[in-house]
């Protein structure tokens, strides 16, 4: 890696998240088009069943042009994937134009002998065409009124909720939860080296000093990650992803954040927290319900050196899974800043493993796997783990971690995958709860405000 190709912008990156919002903003989606065409299909039904088989009366002489032009506003609405502004209006003058061509006799003065051509030009120029022109591009122009309103609407959710992650990003690097505030208490108070209580109150004054200076209380804030699980029903769903991108890009600015994407292979920082894959958005979709649940995290190099994965033959058990486990804590466990928080995941790949390693970092400290047996196994681990004695820093005291969490799902028979992923001491992990009317309650930081 060359160190100064590290800060250079690449004049061919993509657009910012910024442009990119603007344009799916104006941009129709496939499902929209689809359905306008759609539409299309049913008014063009419903104008042949008039022509054929209503000899008269109103839906013949007026319902039928007024429902014309609806159609043609929907075949437009389906062609385009970026409606013209002002769509109605230029039916409108379509229309209206092809009625004065009745006026003026445009088929006889042109010699049009095409007969399909002749219908759509017409040769009986009728005002009352024009008022029902008229009267369905108005319709037409009542519903893109209101479907303006629900996209002005939406927009403006999507700005709120960036907004408020956008901050709440930037709060989580220099603010640590409350659990894990907590437990260094707890960890500190039952120390009994001299040197390991001074590295406590120096961990505790960074923290202070972090809050009061409104700066990241470490300069590694890491590669975001976010881990999502949301309901099918949530009203940004669609947004969501991209909204949580654009959300690093402002606490990057704003907060700062420290710039960490660096594209591989390539080795040039984007200068933005975003690059491909970054932030991380790992999913979890929750039919019938309307909630989003987020967890942030900052995935620093240092916490991040120690993980590994591996699958076990089966006949190792869950002894190998211990030792597993103990023997990258007592190689790396020193490089990761302790005490650490252990994520351990046990599963039948390495993905599925790995995966559930880095949720089980999202977990509130202190809390315990629903499994008794795996409750058990991280017990006498984070017990294996503190007799190592690393201390606060690598430095030797009482507790080498904060605890040890597995997260565990069912495996194939043949095989037991485990992966392994630390936070440090200065675990900086969010966890912040939306409703369907996009009111949000913050789980991890009870002082986090606007």
């Amino acid at each position: 890696m060359r160190e100064e190709n590290l800060n250079e912008q690449k004049p061919n990156e993509p657009k910012d998240v910024e442009k990119c919002g603007q344009k799916l903003r104006t941009n129709q989606g496939a499902w929209t088009r689809l359905a306008f065409l759609a539409a299309a299909a049913l008014i063009l039904a419903i104008e042949i069943y008039i022509a054929t088989c209503v000899k008269g009366g109103f839906v013949r002489h007026y319902a039928g042009d007024v429902l014309v032009v609806i159609l043609l506003y929907a075949l437009a609405r389906a062609i385009f994937s970026a409606p013209p502004s002002n769509l109605p209006l230029k039916i409108f003058a379509f229309a209206a134009a092809l009625e004065l061509a009745q006026y003026f006799g445009a088929v006889q003065i042109l010699g049009i002998e095409n007969k399909i051509l002749r219908v759509m030009i017409g040769g009986t120029f009728d005002f009352t065409d024009l008022l029902c022109y008229a009267a369905g591009c108005v319709l037409a122009g009542v519903y893109e009124k209101f479907e303006k309103g629900k996209a002005m609407d939406k927009e403006k959710a999507v700005q709120k909720m960036t907004e408020v992650m956008a901050k709440f990003v930037g709060y989580t690097g220099k603010v640590l939860p409350d659990d894990v505030t907590a437990k260094l208490s707890e960890l500190s108070e039952r120390e009994t080296q001299p040197l390991a209580r001074e590295i406590y109150k120096t961990m505790f004054e960074n923290q202070r000093l972090a809050k009061e200076l409104d700066r990241p209380s470490c300069q590694d804030t890491g590669v975001v990650q976010f881990f999502v699980r949301c309901g099918a029903n949530f009203p940004l769903i669609g947004e969501l992803e991209e909204l949580l991108r654009e959300a690093v890009l402002r606490a990057t600015h704003e907060a700062p954040l420290r710039h960490n994407s660096v594209e591989t292979f390539d080795e040039y920082n984007t200068g933005k927290n975003v690059g491909k894959g970054t932030p991380s958005v790992f999913w979890e979709i929750m039919p019938q319900s309307s909630e989003c649940e987020i967890h942030t995290y900052m995935a620093g190099g240092g916490c991040s050196l120690p993980g590994k994965a591996t699958v076990l033959m089966p006949g190792m058990g869950y002894e190998g899974v211990v030792k597993f486990v103990m023997d990258i804590m007592t190689s790396y466990g020193i490089n990761a800043c302790p005490p650490l928080l252990v994520g351990v995941g046990v599963g039948t790949s390495i993905d599925v493993a790995s995966l559930l390693s880095k949720k089980a970092l999202m977990r509130p400290l202190g809390s315990h796997n629903p499994n008794e047996r795996a409750a058990l196994t991280e017990k006498l681990l984070e017990e294996g783990i503190n007799k190592i004695g690393l201390g606060p820093q690598g430095m030797s005291g009482a507790s080498s971690v904060m605890g040890v969490h597995i997260e565990n799902c069912a495996r194939h028979p043949s095989v037991i995958a485990v992966a392994v992923n630390v936070g440090c001491w200065s675990h900086r992990k969010g966890h912040i709860v939306w409703d369907a009317g996009l009111n949000f309650a913050v789980k991890s930081h009870k002082e986090f405000a606007l």
